[in-house]
């Protein structure tokens, strides 16, 4: 089975599947509950895409970034000879 056709027959069971849910369940703690099971699903696919398989966090591109915008905000201070021509004025 081709993944196209797979997603497009999940997609459609899982909406089947809802209407069908809200037209036939009126209690709303189920919603609510539904609801916090399915942020918790969100939650744990991100932390699956940023662990990985080995289970380590890379923190290394965003500190990257960090410095340089501290890098590029020293540069762009009032003193003439800090003033960096790539980044003359700060974003914030």
């Amino acid at each position: 089975m081709k993944t196209s056709s797979f997603t497009a027959i999940a997609l459609c069971a899982a909406l089947l599947v809802a209407g069908t849910t809200s037209a036939l369940v009126t209690n709303d703690y189920f919603f609510s509950a539904s609801y916090t099971v399915l942020q918790f699903v969100v939650l744990a696919t991100a932390w699956n895409v940023l662990g990985g398989f080995t289970g380590y966090v890379n923190f290394g591109t965003a500190a990257f970034w960090g410095i340089s915008r501290c890098g590029c905000a020293a540069s762009s201070s009032p003193s003439p000879r800090w003033r960096s021509p790539k980044c003359s004025s700060p974003s914030w």
